[in-house]
């Protein structure tokens, strides 16, 4: 309903129902347009028809105008409403690719994690490569890069907070807190004992029941309506 009225149909079918409403009312006080040169003009009637032509002109004149501006304000008013939603969806969806990503890191440790092992090394190698695309090597062991790096990854998935509803912001916010953990994790070598434990909990993070139901609201949220 209130997409029919913001479209402006209700106030055009509103006004052809004043005009034909006049038009019955008029009718019915006898009011006609004829052809008669053989009748003598009655001035009175006509004076009165002209004052009743004269009311009717200023209502139909009052309506129109009013629905001039409404219709200038409404314009630009769906035009900011429009990019509102296009700017929505385009932080949204920068959100959505970083998570996208964050999937893919967590699928690569998963599959290495299975064969060989993994060791603080191959992590940087496939941390530098999905998030930075960074070549194979480069950056290894360059701590503060990887600190700058996976601080901004945080950031974007920590204003989940402010785009999407809470129980995808507070899953993001999850897997942000397990991906620092695991940077962290290789960046302080005094907590290398713990780089296992944190590369499993951020693999279990992202691959669950409770993420598969996330994903999809958030898949729902990005349509541009």
């Amino acid at each position: 309903m209130k997409k029919f009225i913001k479209n402006g149909w209700f106030f055009l079918i509103l006004l052809i129902a004043v005009e034909v409403l006049l038009g019955i009312f008029l009718y019915r006080k006898s009011f006609r347009i004829t052809y008669a040169p053989y009748l003598e003009n009655s001035w009175d009637g006509i004076s009165a028809s002209a004052d009743w032509a004269s009311v009717i002109v200023a209502v139909i004149s009052v309506f129109s105008s009013f629905l001039a501006i409404w219709y200038a304000i409404q314009v630009p008013q769906k035009i900011a409403e429009q990019q509102n939603k296009i700017t929505l969806f385009e932080k949204r969806y920068q959100v959505f690719q970083t998570y996208e990503l964050c999937k893919i890191f967590s699928e690569l440790l998963k599959s290495l994690k299975g064969k060989n092992g993994l060791n603080s090394n191959d992590i940087q190698v496939i941390f530098l490569a999905v998030f930075c695309g960074t070549p194979m090597g480069d950056k290894i062991n360059d701590f503060p890069f990887l600190r700058v790096q996976y601080i901004s990854i945080i950031d974007q998935l920590k204003q989940s907070q402010f785009l999407f509803e809470d129980e995808i912001a507070l899953y993001l916010q999850k897997i942000a807190g397990c991906l620092q953990k695991l940077i962290e994790t290789i960046c302080r070598p005094e907590l290398e004992k713990r780089l296992e434990s944190a590369t499993q909990a951020f693999i279990t993070a992202i691959q669950n029941k409770e993420a598969d139901a996330a994903v999809e609201k958030m898949r729902t949220q990005l349509i541009l309506q």
